[in-house]
């Protein structure tokens, strides 16, 4: 491939999330979607080397945990430049301020799976990203199976906000993940999630089903999703904070090798 068509590809691959994300952002406005005390969402922005990959691999977090930026962010991490953009604190702010896509896409851009966020990015979460990352190549995306997170007097969890609320942005979201793994193009996703996310996941997909991984453990704790409507193989098993606590780890590359193997789907 050329570095001219690799750059259209890059560009048409931002361009077509931004469009999607306006259209999103648009359509929650317009049917009063509110959801009181929810992070900013958090918005995808690939970098060239993903666009630009022969194996691509999109890996699924739970949620983002207060996800936002702003000033105030930039400050306590200079790394991370000026910014230009209005403060995307909360999902009452992405609804209100007319930058708020590029404002989150630039964020992701920065953030970098927490580049300059020495602590954070010692997670096992960012850890288990990095080993993804060497052994399927450089082509890997974070995501997260919810775009928000919820606070609480009981703690930070999307799963923790009222039921109705919930009811009425999950069909949005849900679609909006859809669309997002059209656009990105994967060859293989990972989510790495436990199954209390399973009905965001399986929702949108016809026929789908989970079965076992990997011989003698059950498919609920290291599986793979079948369905003939998959653009790809798709794998899952607990988050990396739980495989680290129960001594789980072999699991990230066991998934790996299975999706490598697959590559030709």
């Amino acid at each position: 491939m050329t570095r001219l068509n690799e750059d259209i590809i890059f560009s048409n691959m931002q361009k077509s999330l931004h469009s999607l994300y306006t259209d999103f952002r648009a359509k929650l406005v317009e049917n009063k979607v509110l959801f009181p005390d929810a992070s900013a969402p958090y918005l995808l922005n690939p970098k060239p080397e993903y666009a630009h990959a022969d194996f691509r691999v999109l890996f699924y977090g739970q949620e983002p945990l207060g996800w936002n930026w702003s000033k105030e962010n930039c400050k306590e991490y200079p790394a991370y430049g000026t910014w230009p953009y209005s403060d995307i604190c909360s999902y009452d702010d992405f609804l209100t301020h007319s930058d708020s896509v590029d404002a989150l896409m630039e964020g992701y851009k920065r953030f970098d799976n927490a580049t300059h966020q020495p602590r954070n990015r010692n997670s096992p979460f960012n850890r288990a990203f990095r080993q993804v990352k060497e052994i399927c190549g450089p082509g890997i995306m974070v995501s997260n199976v919810c775009k928000m997170s919820y606070q609480s007097d009981s703690g930070t969890s999307y799963l923790k906000s009222p039921e109705p609320l919930r009811k009425k942005f999950d069909p949005y979201q849900n679609k909006l993940r859809i669309d997002e793994i059209n656009i990105l193009s994967p060859n293989a996703i990972m989510f790495f999630t436990s199954s209390k996310y399973d009905d965001l996941i399986w929702s949108g997909v016809p026929e789908l089903s989970l079965v076992p991984a990997k011989d003698g453990e059950n498919e609920c704790r290291i599986g793979k999703f079948i369905s003939p409507y998959l653009p790809c193989p798709i794998y899952r098993t607990y988050h990396p904070t739980y495989l680290q606590r129960s001594g789980k780890w072999e699991w990230i590359r066991y998934i790996c090798d299975l999706a490598m193997t697959a590559r030709n789907f």
